[in-house]
């Protein structure tokens, strides 16, 4: 009985000694002085890679839409504003084409067409759309475009 207690503790202290070297990587630091103290450096490393996001909130949502509804010529229309984020952790340049049936239209948009060099993180852009449609426009429905663009430098 004696010999299989002293067997079985051989066999884990074998065991949990085993476990102790699995470890990834280890030193042991002498202490020294008086009082004994030892220490370390432990390095971390990361390599973050470039990310940048835009992100476009109109009044009707998911489906990126400022719609005036009905109206006079001659009318200005109420403005609608445009939220454009922009999350880069790079300096970017900002730029927008006003495009489609935006003269017919007569719409305004205030953010400048371009914006160069902006610093990093995240920041929100407001862009007010409003509309003036001339007494030369022909009736009907019409449909202009704005595209935001984003280049990291």
């Amino acid at each position: 009985m004696k010999k299989s207690v002293i067997l079985g503790a051989l066999v884990v202290a074998v065991v949990l000694s085993a476990a102790v070297y699995a470890t990834a990587d280890s030193k042991v630091i002498p202490g020294s002085g008086s009082p004994v103290a030892a220490s370390g450096t432990v390095n971390v490393k990361a390599t973050v890679n470039p990310k940048l996001t835009l992100t476009i909130v109109t009044p009707v949502g998911a489906s990126q839409t400022v719609d005036f509804g009905t109206i006079d010529p001659g009318v200005a229309s109420a403005v609608v504003p445009v939220s454009v984020t922009v999350s880069s952790n790079k300096k970017y340049d900002l730029d927008k084409v006003v495009g489609g049936q935006a003269v017919l239209m007569g719409l305004t948009t205030d953010l400048a067409a371009s914006a160069a060099n902006v610093e990093t993180a995240s920041r929100i852009f407001t862009d007010n759309y409003a509309i003036t449609v001339p007494w030369t426009t022909a009736p009907g429905a019409l449909t202009a475009t704005v595209q935001y663009t984003v280049t990291q430098k």
